[in-house]
């Protein structure tokens, strides 16, 4: 939005900072499914998405829409007046339905290496 140019701090290594981030948790994902016992790509998928899923759940129940929502020492700064975006449900769960497709894609990844390493 444009009236918000220069008022909400921006980060311009965004891509690099959710690489690291896709490659930690795959690694994550790959040691978790191995000391879980996994028996190949659908076990180590499986445990990978019910965590992904659980951790993305949090996100969207306790910190978006009971914290985010309701305390105001959370919200960015700069952005106190839109109160109305801040309370919009939808715009959590569109959030929370991105998060499930990342969580398939990243799954999916640890699965194969899974598979290939063990």
């Amino acid at each position: 939005m444009t009236e918000y140019e220069g008022r909400i701090p921006t980060r311009n290594n965004k891509i690099s900072v959710k690489l690291i981030a896709a490659v930690v948790f795959i690694i994550i994902g790959v040691l978790l499914a191995g000391m879980a016992g996994a028996d190949g790509f659908l076990d180590a998928f499986i445990h990978m998405f019910i965590l992904f899923t659980v951790g993305n759940l949090y996100d969207l129940i306790v910190i978006d829409w009971l914290i985010f929502r309701h305390v105001k020492k959370f919200r960015i700064p700069g952005t106190e007046d839109m109160v109305s975006e801040y309370h919009n449900y939808w715009f959590h769960f569109v959030a929370f339905m991105r998060g499930i497709v990342i969580g398939l894609v990243i799954s999916a990844v640890v699965g194969i290496i899974y598979m290939l390493v063990f």
